[in-house]
């Protein structure tokens, strides 16, 4: 397998880690004040939540969710046979009127936090592992705005946590 292939694979895998949270679906999926005390929906409802490109127009199909997730290699030093220092963009965006919930929580922070909890120092193949760099605001327009989480991809054989 290719360096290309091997970054691919891996960022799907982490989609999958992801959304194997019950939390994140929640919150993904509940469009209310406590998402977080609902029954979780699937696994497959919240990958509706989802998607492997950057997003610019929240108004389409499958784009028009309140609250969305995207995955995406925002640069990377790749070739043929291996990756380095690879940069992975993972946006959180959710509806402006939709960020605050109960117990003085915000819905894109309370996602962001968790997939660091999830993701930092996590082994994603033999000889990779994410490290988090750090978090920004976006806003996509005067509806939508949220975070973006950074990871780097690094080199990090032999470490545990494998997804």
């Amino acid at each position: 397998m290719n360096g290309f292939e091997r970054i691919q694979e891996s960022l799907f895998a982490i989609r999958t880690v992801v959304l194997g949270n019950e939390g994140i679906r929640k919150l993904l999926c509940f469009d209310v004040r406590n998402p977080l005390q609902q029954n979780p929906p699937t696994f497959t409802k919240a990958l509706e939540h989802t998607q492997m490109s950057p997003i610019f127009n929240v108004n389409v199909e499958p784009y028009n969710k309140n609250t969305f997730i995207t995955f995406v290699i925002s640069k990377g030093d790749l070739d043929e046979n291996n990756s380095h220092e690879v940069a992975i963009r993972i946006s959180i965006i959710s509806r402006n009127s939709l960020w605050e919930l109960e117990s003085n929580k915000i819905r894109p922070l309370e996602i962001a936090s968790e997939i660091v909890k999830i993701l930092e120092n996590r082994k994603v193949s033999a000889s990779h592992k994410l490290i988090y760099e750090a978090m920004q605001l976006v806003v996509l327009n005067e509806d939508y705005s949220g975070y973006n989480v950074q990871f780097t991809l690094i080199d990090g054989g032999g470490l545990e946590n494998e997804i």
